[in-house]
């Protein structure tokens, strides 16, 4: 993770707020991200990227309203997260069925990690969960040598720590079936704000504001922000503020219809997207 010479601070609100329905034509400039400009080494949107934002995002931010302000649309979708056990019903059935049904494939992407570098075949890393308590994520290991709680550098592309299967599972979103296991025990759910590496937090945290009140909900395997195109590294400090404000726009305009469009184009774009690497 690189560094900077001066700790700079993103306003979260003012993101929101380019979002309120008053300017949410605007939301997606063709030209740039959502706020209008993307960095030279971030990955620019595609089609792909708009098509998700015009048909997720857009449709589940209309409803809000300008007076409302941010402290209180994220309190409020946060409770209403909460308090759905139809989410977490969906979250525990989607579990077990998945873990079920995929425990062939599962098994033998263990065996293949194991047979092409020495080392076990799930990774495990102390993330940030809900009200900010540490918890340990699964993934299937794509690195020949992974330091799970050390010093955290994001892999870029061609990145020669990955091997080749651990490419293959990267691009295909495989790597991430183990966190099934994570929402079967309550830890995450199936959509929800990405978690980060503890160092990614206490880093990025100093410098966005508005990074913790993503602790408010259950972080997911899929969220609004990757089915918009925010994915793989994040170079600089202004493309991870694009993707916290599309996660608090998750919490503060949750709906369980929002989730199963989430859920669904993750389904079908997610896998082999030009960002997975």
């Amino acid at each position: 993770m690189s560094t900077l010479e001066a700790p700079q601070r993103f306003d979260g609100t003012a993101r929101r707020a380019a979002r309120s329905p008053a300017t949410v034509e605007d939301a997606w400039p063709q030209d740039g991200g959502p706020d209008g400009a993307w960095p030279d080494d971030a990955w620019p949107p595609d089609a792909w990227a708009r098509r998700s934002w015009a048909k997720v995002a857009r449709p589940a931010l209309e409803p809000w309203r300008p007076e409302v302000r941010a402290a209180e649309t994220l309190r409020l979708g946060a409770g209403r997260i909460g308090a759905s056990r139809l989410k977490r019903l969906v979250d525990v059935a989607g579990a077990l069925v998945g873990l079920t049904l995929l425990a062939p494939l599962l098994a033998l992407i263990a065996l293949m990690i194991v047979l092409e570098s020495p080392g076990p075949p799930l990774f495990r890393q102390w993330r940030t969960g809900r009200g900010g308590v540490p918890f340990r994520i699964y993934k299937f290991r794509t690195l020949r040598n992974a330091d799970a709680d050390g010093e955290v550098a994001q892999v870029c592309r061609d990145d020669p720590r990955v091997s080749r299967l651990g490419l293959f599972l990267r691009q295909s979103c495989f790597d991430e079936l183990p966190q099934l296991l994570n929402v079967l025990k309550g830890e995450m759910s199936l959509v929800g704000p990405r978690p980060h590496a503890l160092a990614h937090d206490s880093y990025y945290g100093a410098r966005i504001a508005d990074y913790r009140s993503r602790f408010l909900v259950r972080p997911g395997i899929s969220g609004l922000a990757q089915v918009c195109g925010f994915r793989g590294r994040t170079a600089t400090i202004e493309a991870m503020a694009g993707r916290i404000g599309l996660d608090l726009d998750y919490i503060g305009a949750w709906s369980f219809s929002l989730d199963l469009r989430i859920l669904v184009r993750t389904a079908f774009e997610g896998p082999f997207h030009p960002a997975a690497y």
